[in-house]
């Protein structure tokens, strides 16, 4: 009788290893997050070398509103509330660097607008393509009061800022499976279409995976002229580009994770007779809490 139990529970063993799992994440536990960007870019201009850095910090509050039958989320759609608490923009260009605190008396419009964003919950929905959307019409007032943050971007950089969060949500997980996601959530386009996410690791406490992705060659037209031997030009541009990364959730709610990514562009511009190669490279990190 025991040998028959044993067998039993040997026979359980390889259903369990390699049972799937999914993300899980947890509504109404607030949760802090801290987004630190930092850029680097340089320039071959025809007439001098400009390098510019730029660093960013937001902090933000996110959390996710209890669905009715009040269960830990694993599948799309939900609310989810988010309140900016602090933001730090510096900028260094050929090393002269300058600070901007949206608080201060003197900050640039935008920013200036941007600070009256801070502690005003704004309330999103994650639809069924993994993308933040206004459907309270939250943001749409906001840029109504705050016509500066249009040039901003706000909703896109919102998902920019949190697109790796929630890209897995409905996917079924095992060690070595990779899943393509389209990038629609409002990266640039001159970044890659589509990040790929292979799972790395999955134990008790997290689950882990790599990130990547790559652009093939792509022409644009910048949307500003440039001023050539007192005629303006359109800029043109062809570029390839690629990101890097690692992201872990946490495995009792994925509303907590850590994500560090690269994201890389080489172009070669045109403008008229003149051309010059620029360089781009941005690091992401993404790191949250408990409050």
């Amino acid at each position: 009788m025991i040998m028959k139990a044993v067998f039993v529970l040997l026979c359980l063993v390889p259903m369990w290893v390699s049972a799937s799992v999914r993300l899980v994440y947890q509504p109404s536990i607030p949760v802090q997050y801290t987004s630190k960007l930092t850029i680097d870019m340089h320039e071959s201009l025809p007439v001098l070398n400009m390098t510019t850095k730029a660093k960013q910090i937001i902090k933000l509050d996110g959390i996710l509103a209890t669905p009715q039958n009040n269960q830990p989320i694993d599948q799309t759609t939900f609310d989810l509330t988010v309140t900016f608490r602090d933001i730090f923009v510096g900028l260094g260009i050929n090393q002269e660097d300058f600070t901007y605190d949206p608080k201060a008396e003197r900050a640039v419009i935008p920013l200036m607008q941007l600070a009256k964003v801070i502690d005003r919950p704004i309330h999103l929905t994650l639809d069924t393509d993994n993308i933040l959307a206004d459907r309270s019409k939250d943001i749409e007032r906001v840029l109504t009061e705050l016509p500066a943050l249009k040039e901003m971007h706000f909703l896109e950089a919102l998902n920019d800022i949190l697109a790796h969060l929630f890209s897995l949500i409905d996917k079924d997980l095992n060690v070595g499976d990779s899943f393509k996601i389209s990038n629609s959530n409002g990266m640039s386009e001159l970044f890659p279409s589509s990040t790929t996410y292979q799972i790395k690791s999955i134990d008790a406490q997290e689950i882990v995976a790599i990130i990547s992705g790559k652009s093939e060659a792509f022409k644009t037209v910048l949307e500003s002229l440039l001023q050539v031997d007192d005629k303006e030009e359109i800029v043109q541009m062809i570029s390839k580009s690629s990101i890097k990364g690692e992201i872990s959730w946490n495995r009792r709610n994925a509303m907590i994770c850590t994500f560090k990514g690269e994201y890389f562009l080489n172009a070669h511009l045109k403008a008229g007779p003149q051309e010059w190669d620029l360089i781009f490279n941005m690091v992401h990190n993404l790191t949250s809490s408990k409050p």
